[in-house]
């Protein structure tokens, strides 16, 4: 997550790495904190809102009897947010993204 990055940023400062220049962070989460930092943490993002409106609506369904009584499984598609702290690597030649999520 973001807080995780945040001392990953630190511990790679500490041993004289600069971000993205020798070492690209991708963080999973987008708090506040991730565009606040230098430099701004890329993340791969899911919608809070949307994972708490499936959870309450799976929950009233099932109390109600109207919801199936196994677990289900939901995959929500998550936002791929490329801010400073990734590059390509040095020396890589021409690479591409194959992660089918949305640049923003």
């Amino acid at each position: 997550n973001n807080i995780l990055g945040v001392g990953v940023l630190r511990a790679l400062r500490e041993m004289g790495l600069e971000v993205p220049t020798d070492m690209s962070v991708v963080c999973f989460d987008d708090v506040p904190v991730a565009s606040l930092m230098y430099p701004f943490l890329t993340v791969v993002a899911q919608s809070p809102y949307t994972m708490g409106k499936l959870a309450t609506q799976f929950l009233l369904e099932r109390i109600s009897g109207r919801g199936p009584a196994e677990r289900q499984d939901v995959v929500l598609k998550p936002n791929f947010i490329i801010r400073e702290s990734c590059r390509p690597p040095r020396n890589c030649g021409k690479i591409h993204i194959l992660s089918g999520m949305e640049d923003k």
